[in-house]
């Protein structure tokens, strides 16, 4: 509250930061993160919205978001914005994929899937959890 003078009182930071633990699970994922965000292809490639598509009764769809990256390397980001589960097929821009075999590797999650070109340039299927995501890196297998 102010004084008089349209001063206010103490600050809570004259005291100095609170002590707060470390959370190690988040400090380890920001730097998981932070590490696959150095990728070049973050600041000089081309980004692509991605097509997301749903099937008849379907309507979970509209919760998802997803967006590519290309240049020397290239990735797939498919996000929930919803707060129940979501689900359909995510269309990569890359025709050129089709035939082939490829490795998609989301570094935040641990996680790696094998998937066909075809599958990723058709409508790669998609189910993610309430406000979760995909951070995926997309390789030649």
């Amino acid at each position: 509250m102010s004084d008089d003078s349209g001063q206010f009182g103490d600050s809570v930071y004259e005291s100095g930061d609170p002590d707060e633990p470390t959370d190690g699970e988040l400090s380890a994922f920001y730097q998981t993160l932070l590490a696959a965000l150095k990728d070049p292809v973050f600041r000089t490639g081309t980004w692509e919205l991605c097509d997301c598509t749903g099937w008849p009764g379907n309507d979970t769809t509209a919760n998802l978001v997803a967006w590519s990256w290309d240049g020397d390397s290239r990735w797939l980001v498919v996000v929930n914005l919803g707060d129940a589960d979501a689900s359909g097929h995510v269309r990569a821009p890359w025709s050129d994929l089709r035939g082939g075999t490829f490795t998609l590797t989301d570094p935040t999650t641990n996680t790696v899937f094998e998937r066909s070109g075809d599958d990723l340039a058709n409508g790669l299927y998609v189910l993610l959890a309430p406000w979760s995501w995909h951070l995926l890196r997309v390789e030649t297998t």
